[in-house]
């Protein structure tokens, strides 16, 4: 029951961070809209694309992963393996097609999809600038570039204090003409370092299904 309450709130704060308007003011400044009546400046507009480090390295599907979970929006899934990890049709999260618990229950993960493409950076943006609206506290840890089963993909790794609880966010974000599919894996802040490496085994069974 501990387990499920804590996973409960935190899709409720992962639904609340992605709702938003963009409107522009009667000066013309950029701002965003949320459900709870608050609002924030909107980031500028960038040309971070040159500015976010590109990781060498590629990442592939772990071996033991055993199990293709297919979006019915996008053309996108993720492999995970089935002795670790529990999913079921995301019940909370409108915007979440699926959640996803490790055996240990101390790791949760959404599969968010759209059925329009966003550029990788302007996604950022947006996670970025939405979350720092809704939490008590945010740091951004990492931005990078990967190669992800042959698709490049965003990863951002922060921290985000809600309520009092401290959490740690790690998620790849993909997009292309089929949509856009955002993987995000969180715990306890604490729990981050020794989760880590489960966290990004998961999304690096994110791949395309068609």
């Amino acid at each position: 029951m501990k387990h499920f309450s804590i996973f409960v709130f935190l899709l409720i704060f992962t639904h609340t961070a992605f709702a938003q308007i963009n409107a522009i003011t009667e000066t013309g400044d950029k701002v965003i809209l949320y459900d709870n009546n608050t609002w924030a400046y909107a980031a500028p507009d960038t040309t971070e694309t040159d500015t976010i480090l590109v990781n060498p390295m590629v990442f592939t599907k772990n071996e033991k992963a055993d199990f293709l979970l297919k979006s019915t929006k996008t053309d996108s899934g993720i492999w995970l393996n089935s002795k670790e990890w529990k999913f079921e049709k995301s019940k909370i999260n409108p915007q979440a097609e699926y959640q996803i618990l490790h055996e240990s229950g101390n790791i949760y993960t959404l599969l968010i999809t759209e059925e329009i493409e966003i550029p990788l950076t302007t996604l950022g943006d947006v996670v970025i600038e939405n979350t720092r609206a809704m939490a008590d506290e945010f740091t951004l840890i990492h931005k990078e570039f990967r190669t992800v089963n042959g698709l490049e993909v965003l990863q951002l790794e922060f921290d985000a204090k809600v309520q009092g609880m401290n959490f740690t966010y790690f998620g790849y974000y993909f997009s292309n003409e089929n949509g856009t599919t955002q993987v995000l894996s969180y715990t306890a802040e604490k729990l981050f370092d020794k989760y880590k490496d489960k966290c990004e085994e998961l999304l690096n069974g994110l791949t395309k299904t068609k």
